[in-house]
């Protein structure tokens, strides 16, 4: 039996034969929500049938869930996406766009909202609000380093929470999968524009900024436009900016943006940020065009080609790449050929694969501790 708001896992359900198993998805209750609510509906629905494993996925369910398995003797294994156990925010993005690895107040930054500027009771919400945010992650944290095992969507993650404490030996990859999408037939545009395609938050750290710097640094050649789709709190300054080689297309539904994929020469993600994976980068691949990326968290390992990988905020390496790429089509070819090789790996059928066999693994682990305890 499986419990699941994972739409992924539901419609592959009777696949998953291995063990029962009970799939808990949670997403961002209030924190006035306590634990001691949760863990009794938990030990509710866990006693009603005998489960093997609890496989959490969301960060508020962390603490009770886990407290629950150790109390029945159920393995706990946690799904983590991004950086909720070290960050209150998931984003390890500070208010001043930094980045921070720390486990401390520097992660509060961003919470704060320019704290100091603000005054009366407001400030003294603010204050109480993200002390109480740094108390939940801290106590998410020594929860989670009591769990039997974690998946984790990417090498960089792995690699991080290992530094952080995490066991290695209880940690598993396993990649976002992507769905394949329904082949749309859209042949090249056969003109002379070289079409840069931008999918994404129109915002800071999804490195907009750069995409504008590099519009001007371009203008002047009128073989190249930048399409951009997306909406964000940087739209109005795109639009205000006014530039001919740029196309803003606002937010469009997921046909056409594949459509708008299909028609490019190049996709451009400039994420700043460590993306803990990168999802636009693969649904590149599926659309049989080349990735021009920024070098950073999971991206660095979805991206094949050393070339296609560049520094962040290096505006200077990026027009030099985009103008090589431009003008080298076997490059491009050879590119698109090599992101198709490893696009297997991210199939929803290998992720279930790989997934039943995490669970087997977990199972295997408790019959053996099981016969050394007895």
């Amino acid at each position: 039996k499986v419990y699941s708001s994972s739409l992924s896992l539901e419609k592959h359900v009777t696949q998953l034969k291995l063990l029962k198993l009970f799939y808990l998805w949670g997403g961002t209750p209030n924190l006035i929500i306590s634990d001691y609510f949760i863990e009794k509906e938990l030990l509710y629905q866990l006693k009603k049938e005998h489960f093997d494993l609890i496989h959490i996925s969301g960060r508020n369910l962390i603490t009770p869930a886990i407290k629950i398995g150790k109390k029945l003797n159920i393995p706990t294994l946690v799904h983590i996406r991004d950086y909720w156990p070290i960050c209150p925010i998931r984003t390890l993005i500070t208010y001043y766009q930094g980045t921070c690895f720390s486990h401390t107040n520097k992660c509060l930054t961003c919470q704060i909202n320019n704290y100091k500027e603000r005054k009366g009771l407001f400030k003294l919400f603010v204050s109480l609000w993200s002390k109480i945010a740094l108390i939940q992650t801290i106590k998410r944290w020594d929860s989670l380093k009591k769990a039997d095992g974690y998946i984790l969507i990417s090498k960089f993650l792995v690699e991080l929470f290992e530094k952080k404490g995490l066991t290695k030996e209880k940690m598993h990859l396993l990649y976002n999968p992507i769905i394949k999408q329904k082949k749309i037939d859209i042949t090249k545009l056969n003109n002379k524009k070289f079409i840069i395609l931008f999918v994404g938050r129109l915002s800071e750290e999804k490195g907009i900024e750069d995409i504008l710097t590099l519009a001007k640094n371009l203008k002047d050649d009128s073989n190249i436009i930048i399409k951009i789709i997306g909406t964000g709190p940087l739209a109005e300054k795109i639009k205000k900016i006014n530039l001919s080689n740029i196309n803003l297309l606002g937010k469009l539904p997921n046909k056409e943006t594949l459509i708008e994929m299909q028609k490019a020469n190049l996709l451009l993600v400039t994420s700043t940020w460590p993306e803990p994976f990168g999802r636009i980068a693969i649904e590149g691949f599926q659309s049989k065009i080349p990735v021009l990326s920024y070098n950073t968290g999971g991206l660095s390992e979805l991206i094949p080609h050393s070339f296609f990988r560049v520094k962040v905020n290096n505006i200077a390496e990026l027009i030099q790449k985009i103008k090589i790429i431009q003008n080298n089509i076997p490059l491009q070819k050879k590119e698109i050929n090599l992101q198709l090789k490893g696009i297997d790996k991210f199939k929803l059928k290998t992720i279930i694969i790989k997934l039943e066999g995490i669970y087997k693994k977990m199972e295997n682990n408790k019959n053996d501790k099981f016969k050394k305890t007895h």
